[in-house]
């Protein structure tokens, strides 16, 4: 029996042992999924200011182009006009252009004719 206390005392500190080896390293397996966690939340709140960001970005592009978009639009309109316009003058001037050449030409046969009849 006295030799069965000395491996019972063995068999004991061994139990102890690894009940503490496995307390520890749970603990330690605790405070790194704690920390990895920790980490994690830190680098969603990150991204999340990062998406913001480019959110915001975004949408002053988005004005931008918007605004581009309405310009590009109000000088299309304004070329038509313009051009509208233009084709009116061009139309007037010929209008004139041929009255003048008619007026010439009755101008040019009476100036014809009166010399013949004096």
């Amino acid at each position: 029996m006295d030799s069965l206390i000395p491996v019972l005392m063995i068999l004991l500190g061994i139990v102890v042992g690894a009940v503490a080896v496995w307390l520890l390293l749970r603990a330690q397996s605790q405070r790194s999924y704690e920390k990895g966690q920790s980490d994690s939340v830190m680098q969603v709140a990150a991204l999340q200011e990062r998406l913001a960001a480019r959110d915001q970005e975004v949408q002053k592009l988005q004005h931008s182009v918007d605004k581009e978009v309405s310009e590009r639009e109000r000088l299309r309109d304004n070329n038509a006009d313009l051009k509208a316009q233009l084709e009116g003058e061009r139309r007037a001037a010929q209008e004139r252009s041929e009255s003048f050449k008619q007026a010439a030409d009755e101008l040019s046969e009476k100036l014809r004719r009166s010399p013949a009849t004096r």
